[in-house]
């Protein structure tokens, strides 16, 4: 299970380490390269990155625990990672083979993307969940974890 940028991460990890899974869940997928906005504030440095992605969101991130995890991230690293090639998921589609789940909250502007890179998959559920957006899509765990255990369940039997 990979979320946002961490989905583009199980596309990969599917294409060169196929025999490792059993299934894959991609939530909220981000496959797009950070504008150059996010880039300048990257090379500022950790508490910039965060400021810009506060502005974006439109609200201060008030969990502590995750305001912190982004200011001990290292900006360069997360720069460097996502000025690179890797992003394109296309070329990455024929290695999902194995059952998946795609969720995305309705607010996310990548639903229609989304819904087409799902048709491409073999064995693929889509779930949008109403209302979300892609930062609720991890904090709303009362909406998000049914959409995860039908998938788990569905694919049980």
């Amino acid at each position: 299970m990979g979320g946002s940028i961490g989905a583009a991460m199980c596309f990969i990890l599917a294409h060169f380490y196929p025999d490792r899974f059993l299934s894959y869940i991609f939530a909220t997928p981000y496959f797009t390269l950070f504008d150059d906005t996010i880039k300048q504030a990257l090379l500022l440095g950790s508490d910039h990155y965060l400021a810009k992605l506060e502005e974006l969101l439109g609200c201060r991130l008030d969990n502590e625990i995750i305001r912190q995890t982004f200011l001990a991230n290292d900006a360069r690293a997360i720069w460097a990672a996502n000025s690179s090639e890797w992003f394109n998921y296309v070329d990455y589609i024929s290695s999902i083979k194995l059952p998946s789940l795609i969720y995305v909250g309705a607010k996310e502007s990548s639903v229609p993307e989304l819904s087409l890179l799902a048709q491409q998959l073999p064995d693929c559920q889509f779930r949008i969940i109403p209302d979300l957006d892609h930062k609720d899509t991890y904090w709303r765990g009362d909406l998000v974890t049914p959409v995860i255990k039908n998938f788990i369940i569905s694919i049980k039997e």
